[in-house]
C-alpha cells in the first residue's frame, strides 16, 4: 500500500502511539487529544515516536497547545492572512495581501523547538511587508509546465509549494518550530534548505495549477507524492503520484489511538478532469495517477525540488487529518 494512509498500518507506529496515549491518560485522565496533535503524531517520524515512548510524557503532548499547532497548519495552508483564499494568478505582480507573522519572545537556541507554549502568542500577529512576485520566475514556470500539471489546461495560477508568506520566517514561525518537534533534524534541515536556498519565488518552488486545482490543493483536498526524476538525452522529467485526501470530520478532540485513514479514490462532490487527450476525451482524475512534469532547460527552468514535495506530502495530509480546511473555504 503506497497511498496516503501507508504509515498508519505500521504495527510499531500503532504500538508507540498506544504508549504515548497511556502517558497522556496518566496526566490528563483522557486519551483524547486535539485534532491537530492527533494528525502530527500519526504522521511524525517513527524515530521521534521511539524517543517519546515508553517513559515520561513527551514534550509534543504536554507542552504544545492546540492553538499553536492549529496556527502551524494554518500557516502551511496560508489561512493566517487575509485574502489567502484568492488564487495567485500568474499575471499578478504583487501579493494580494500581507502575510501574518506571529510575534514571538526571544528564542535562545533558534535551531531547537522551544519546550514551552509561551514562545509564540497565537492571538497576536503583525503583518509582514508586501513583496513583489518575480516576473521572471512566473514566466519560466509557465514555459516549463505549459499549463496545469494535473488537468492539462492552459488557464493557470502559478502556485507555491512552500508558502510565500513564510519567506522571511526561518525560525520564528509556529510551523517551522513544529516541524522540528515531529520530524528528524536532518529532514527538517533539508526541507528548509530547499525552501530558502533559492527563495520561494523560484521555479524550484512553483507549479502551474488551474484555479480549481489550486484551490483544492491549497485546502489539502489532494497532495502530490514524489515518485522519481527521469533523465533523458534532451530533457529532465519529474513523476509524481496524485492522491485525493479524505478529510476528517471536524471534532473537538480525537482518541489518540484511533487509527486514521486518508484513502479516497475520488471525492463524490468535487473533482478534476484531465484533458491531456482533448476536451472530448477528458477523464476524472483519480488517486494514484501519475503526474509528469518536464523541462528542456534544467538550469533556467528547474523542476520542483524533492524535499519541498516531500514536505508538501506530509503537511497536506496533516491538514486533511486535522480537518483544518473550513467548509466555506471550498465555496
Amino acid at each position: 500500500m503506497e497511498g496516503p494512509s501507508k504509515e498508519f498500518a505500521d504495527p510499531e507506529r500503532q504500538e508507540l502511539i498506544k504508549l504515548i496515549a497511556e502517558d497522556h491518560f496518566k496526566l490528563f485522565q483522557t486519551k483524547d487529544v486535539s485534532p491537530a496533535l492527533y494528525a502530527f503524531i500519526w504522521l511524525a517520524d517513527i524515530e521521534k515516536l521511539r524517543e517519546t515512548a515508553p517513559g515520561s510524557i513527551a514534550p509534543m503532548v504536554v507542552l504544545l497547545n492546540p492553538g499553536f499547532l492549529k496556527l502551524a497548519i494554518q500557516q502551511w495552508l496560508q489561512k493566517g492572512r487575509s485574502g489567502s483564499k484568492a488564487s495567485s494568478k500568474a499575471s499578478s505582480v504583487t501579493e494580494t495581501s500581507p502575510a501574518l507573522i506571529p510575534r514571538r519572545q526571544r528564542v535562545t537556541d533558534p535551531d531547537r523547538i522551544p519546550l514551552t507554549t509561551s514562545t509564540v502568542d497565537v492571538e497576536n500577529t503583525s503583518a509582514a511587508p508586501i513583496k513583489a512576485r518575480s516576473k521572471r520566475a512566473l514566466k519560466l514556470t509557465e514555459e516549463r509546465d505549459k499549463g496545469c500539471i494535473v488537468q492539462r489546461v492552459p488557464c493557470v495560477d502559478v502556485a507555491h509549494i512552500f508558502p510565500s508568506s513564510l519567506r522571511d520566517s526561518h525560525v520564528a514561525s509556529p510551523l517551522i518550530q513544529t516541524l522540528r518537534c515531529f520530524w528528524k533534524e536532518e529532514h527538517v534541515d533539508a526541507w528548509l534548505k530547499a525552501a530558502y536556498g533559492a527563495g520561494t519565488e523560484s521555479p524550484h518552488n512553483l507549479i502551474c495549477l488551474s484555479p480549481t486545482a489550486h484551490r483544492l490543493h491549497g485546502n489539502a483536498l489532494f497532495a502530490f507524492k514524489f515518485k522519481s526524476y527521469v533523465e533523458t538525452e534532451n530533457t529532465r522529467a519529474l513523476e509524481l503520484n496524485f492522491y485525493w485526501l479524505k478529510h476528517a470530520e471536524p471534532r473537538t478532540t480525537v482518541p489518540l489511538t484511533e487509527v486514521p485513514s486518508l484513502d479516497l479514490e475520488a471525492p463524490s462532490d468535487i473533482g478534476l478532469y484531465n484533458y491531456q487527450k482533448g476536451l472530448e476525451n477528458g477523464h476524472h482524475v483519480k488517486s494514484g495517477e501519475i503526474v509528469r512534469m518536464e523541462t528542456d532547460d534544467p538550469e533556467r527552468k528547474p523542476l520542483p525540488l524533492q524535499p519541498l514535495l516531500q514536505m508538501q506530502w506530509l503537511l497536506n495530509r496533516v491538514a486533511a487529518l486535522s480537518a483544518a480546511a473550513e467548509p466555506d473555504d471550498l465555496e
